[in-house]
């Protein structure tokens, strides 16, 4: 799910300053993008109610049972 600034350009076919240059005239950055996206996933996994908490911690890289819970109020 930790899709990179240079993966994300690749994917599209464009520099990654280009795609910067675009997101800081849209008046955002591509971190706070890939955070929302995230945010998105983790809120999703844990409405369908398909997996534990446990499962989406792990399927999501958090190491730190801290950090999951911190992660979708930020």
């Amino acid at each position: 799910m930790n899709v990179a600034l240079n993966e994300a350009a690749q994917i599209l076919n464009v520099s990654p300053r280009s795609i910067q240059r675009y997101l800081r005239q849209q008046g955002t950055c591509f971190s706070q993008i890939r955070e929302h996206v995230h945010r998105q996933v983790v809120f999703k996994l844990l409405v369908q109610d398909r997996l534990t908490i446990s499962e989406i911690k792990r399927m999501l890289r958090y190491s730190d049972p801290s950090n999951f819970c911190r992660a979708p109020r930020t």
